[in-house]
């Protein structure tokens, strides 16, 4: 009895223990596949497929694991929604990311793989990765649509070099910048590869700027090339009027070449890559600017400057009695321009004469241009609030004769003894009516002193402004007395200042040092001589009275 009671309680336990074991692990079921069986366009980038994950088992980590036939050439990736799963349903989210210029299939098996025991499940998927419809710019070029050299283009920068845009969003007659890089991530080297590019609406029916091509180049295998794109949004490079831009358009960039590899099947196919990057071209209503500034780089004083422009309206509402006014304060220019009136998305020509004097500084300057609207208010456009305002450079320079003056002052700044340094302040002031340079000169110090030394000789002051500046002599050991020197301010080749200086120098003895010391050093000669003849008269009356005493 015995015997039967340990053999039920032995098989009991086993039983308890096995069915532990089944309850310790994983039951999983996948239904509801949806998307395994699809295609999707390929500057999608991605793809999802869904599926539902049931777990009648114990709670499990899932190690999802996939094998996709052409992972390489698609750059394919997997994430999922979930990595664990309770005794639930799930509905697991399956992402494939994909290179946008890939097109063809990603086929492959997905599978769920429950850690700690229990079977793992499966199911086959095939996508099909088609030629973008939208936004591949190759096939708008006849017979090249496929890319098997694996180019690839990026449109790496867009900046606005002037204007009143930014970035991707512009103004007319902005002159634009943009910055490209081809990639060939290819086995093969590709030849003759020409750029192209093109701004145009999202459905390639209207051109803003028709396809334009630039040099051509070789690339090889997992090599790169970038280039720079420059162009103006205005009536010279645009394919329309102005009045009809308005909205968002879209810059395609296309890459098209020839497969160069002898040991290859593709050796002499072609192959295309395209990109786009979406811009807006911004319309203002009430706006006015300058175009075509035009004048000579370089113009002699005492010269007449011709200056043209056109000044456009690119708003969509006409504009009155706009004006412009040209300026330069260092050129005494000032000068009110009347344009008038200016029609919607149309111009008027600026066509003046301005004056340079004739005692300027020879340099450069820069003449302001500020555009006005009828009432008197600077333009600014809507956009950015940005003020219709512009310079241009004008190099003055040739028979030129400048009247810089100056004022020149000195004061003692300490010394004043023989054998040691004396330091003088001089101030200079620019009394002129420009900006002038200024050099520094002592002169006339050779007989007290054996050398001088100035803190700063050379510096600009503009007309008004004033500097300080330090003269520092090393005083001669045997000199002593009033001396002189002079100041002189150089501007140019011409000395236009200068400036006598006198100064009183100690000795560095007297007769009475071997006795006194330096107790007479500061006193003046004068007294010194005072004082000697008080003695001597002293001396005199000690010596009558002591021969009269004797008497």
């Amino acid at each position: 009895m015995k015997t039967k009671i340990l053999s039920l309680l032995s098989l009991s336990v086993l039983a308890l223990v096995m069915f532990a074991g089944m309850a310790s692990a994983a039951s999983l079921t996948i239904e509801n596949i949806v998307g395994n069986e699809s295609s999707v366009s390929q500057d999608t980038g991605s793809l999802q497929i869904t599926f539902d994950l049931i777990n009648t088992g114990a709670e499990a980590e899932i190690n999802w694991n996939n094998s996709v036939i052409n992972q390489a050439s698609a750059n394919a990736d997997f994430s999922f929604s979930h990595n664990s799963i309770n005794e639930e349903t799930l509905n697991i989210i399956a992402t494939i990311t994909f290179d946008t210029n890939y097109i063809g299939t990603i086929s492959g098996i997905v599978e769920a793989d429950p850690s700690g025991g229990g079977d793992s499940k499966n199911f086959p998927f095939s996508v099909t990765i088609t030629e973008s419809t939208e936004s591949n710019f190759c096939e708008y070029d006849d017979g090249v649509s496929t890319n098997p050299g694996e180019l690839d283009v990026n449109i790496k920068d867009i900046k606005v070099e002037s204007g009143f845009g930014d970035d991707e969003e512009w103004l007319p007659f902005d002159e634009i910048e943009v910055e490209i890089e081809i990639e060939n991530k290819g086995n093969y080297d590709v030849d003759d590869i020409s750029i192209e590019w093109g701004i145009a609406d999202e459905d390639m029916n209207e051109w803003v700027i028709e396809m334009d091509e630039e040099d051509e180049f070789n690339l090889k295998d997992d090599d790169e090339e970038k280039l720079t794109i420059t162009f103006r949004i205005d009536d010279d490079d645009l394919d329309m009027d102005l009045d009809e831009l308005n909205g968002e358009y879209r810059l395609y960039v296309r890459a098209t070449g020839t497969i160069d590899d002898n040991d290859s099947p593709n050796d002499g196919e072609d192959t295309c890559a395209s990109n786009y990057e979406t811009v807006s071209i911004e319309i203002e209503s009430d706006f006015v600017i300058l175009n075509d500034i035009k004048l000579l780089e370089t113009v002699q004083c005492g010269s007449e400057v011709q200056i043209t422009a056109d000044v456009w309206n690119i708003g969509d509402d006409d504009q009155d009695d706009v004006s412009v006014i040209v300026s330069n304060t260092e050129l005494g220019i000032n000068k009110v321009i009347e344009i008038g009136d200016i029609d919607a998305f149309d111009n008027e020509v600026l066509d003046t004469f301005v004056e340079i004097p004739e005692d300027v500084e020879e340099k450069t300057y820069s003449l302001k241009f500020t555009i006005y609207d009828d009432d008197h208010s600077i333009y600014e456009n809507d956009y950015d609030e940005k003020e219709s305002i512009f310079s241009v450079f004008l190099k003055v320079e040739g028979d030129c004769s400048v009247s810089s003056t100056a004022l020149v002052s000195a004061n003692l700044e300490s010394g004043g003894k023989a054998g040691e340094n004396l330091i003088v302040k001089s101030t200079i002031v620019n009394s002129g009516t420009s900006s002038a340079t200024y050099t520094i000169n002592a002169a006339s110090y050779a007989e007290w002193a054996n050398s001088v030394s100035i803190d700063q000789s050379v510096f600009t002051l503009d007309a008004g402004n004033s500097k300080e500046v330090l003269l520092t002599f090393d005083v001669k050991e045997d000199v002593a007395g009033e001396k002189q020197f002079s100041i002189e301010v150089i501007s140019g080749n011409e000395i236009v200042a200068t400036q006598p200086v006198q100064v009183e120098i100690q000795g560095t003895s007297s007769g009475f040092a071997g006795i006194t010391g330096n107790v007479f050093a500061d006193m003046n000669k004068y007294v010194l001589i005072g004082i000697l003849f008080n003695v001597i008269l002293i001396v005199l009356i000690i010596i009558v009275a002591v021969k009269v005493a004797k008497k």
